[in-house]
């Protein structure tokens, strides 16, 4: 149950971030948007599973997919549940793997990492795929939206999940 309403509060705040300026901050040039809304997918590979991941993900590749119409939208979706379960399935291997007392904080920062790097990644591949964007610019869009957004990421996913997995027993 406890699954469950951590990823129906994780999709609400998806849903909020999609359809207010704060999901997809507008910035000029051929990349549209730095996005923060990564940042619920990444929460729930850290907090729920990947296949809660990977919903979140989708929801926000469809918003995303609303918003930008190159890609297509079936683009934005798998693209985006992919990243998600790629993060979840990275929670659990680190989690799996990594010496007890540093389990959640080196997990957690995996996952950042790779969510982050897997959505980066997967649409750009699409985007490169589809020939949208020149190779360079596409690379250099990838770069500086890349950094930023693994930032983000990083900043806030990370003390996010270590504080609620020391409250959770």
């Amino acid at each position: 149950m406890k699954s469950l309403v951590n990823t129906a509060l994780l999709l609400a705040a998806t849903l909020i971030l999609g359809l207010s300026p704060l999901g997809f901050l507008t910035v000029p040039g051929s990349g549209k948007a730095i996005t923060v809304m990564h940042v619920p997918v990444i929460l729930a590979a850290t907090l729920v599973s990947p296949l809660a991941a990977g919903l979140v993900g989708a929801t926000f590749g469809l918003l995303a997919g609303l918003k930008f119409q190159a890609p297509p939208l079936i683009y934005h979706v798998v693209t985006r549940a992919l990243a998600g379960i790629v993060g979840g399935l990275t929670f659990q291997a680190i989690s799996r793997t990594a010496e007890e007392g540093s389990k959640v904080t080196k997990a957690s920062l995996a996952t950042a990492v790779t969510t982050t790097a897997a959505n980066t990644l997967f649409m750009s591949a699409a985007i490169f795929i589809l020939h949208l964007a020149d190779p360079a610019e596409l690379f250099s869009v990838a770069y500086v939206h890349g950094v930023i957004e693994l930032t983000i990421a990083v900043v806030i996913t990370t003390p996010v999940t270590i504080a609620l997995k020391a409250r959770t027993p």
